[in-house]
């Protein structure tokens, strides 16, 4: 894929689409396309974080490793933006990230993913919408959880 088809293909990306054309040039050209095959691992939990992702094709898993073993906690989709939450508080991937089937995603960089947070507001609401809509998924969980051992315990 050449620079003009990327970037063709950025500015088809919801999130990516208030961005004026030179930026999402800017963007193809500082980014890398990368392809994994299925079922591959792109990060682990406790790896840096050095990056972000933009998923291209395909979904991915979020797993999470835990006493009981590893659980596919959530599944993410084309034109989802990932890894943006260790971005944020410097801290090291908080699960690990399995692709279910072959996969293209665009790497962004720590630095050129905070350059567009800071020079895009579009960009910027978008990524607080998808962190947003992670807050409620998982507050919807722990409802669920705290509603299950509710029962669990009344029923000892």
């Amino acid at each position: 894929m050449n620079l003009t088809e990327e970037t063709g293909l950025l500015g088809s990306i919801p999130m990516f689409s208030s961005l004026e054309p030179s930026k999402l040039k800017l963007l193809a050209f500082t980014s890398e396309m990368l392809k994994y095959d299925g079922k591959e691992i792109l990060f682990h939990i406790g790896d840096s974080a050095d990056s972000a992702y933009v998923i291209m094709e395909v979904n991915v898993a979020i797993l999470i490793e835990t006493d009981n073993g590893t659980i596919d906690s959530i599944t993410m989709y084309k034109n989802q933006l990932t890894g943006k939450m260790a971005l944020f508080n410097n801290a090291t991937r908080l699960a690990t990230l399995m692709a279910n089937g072959p996969l293209t995603f665009l790497k962004i960089t720590e630095k050129v993913f905070n350059t567009l947070l800071l020079e895009n507001p579009g960009f910027a609401m978008d990524v607080m919408r998808q962190l947003t809509r992670k807050l409620v998924l998982a507050h919807d969980k722990i409802i669920s959880l705290e509603s299950r051992l509710s029962r669990i315990s009344q029923a000892y």
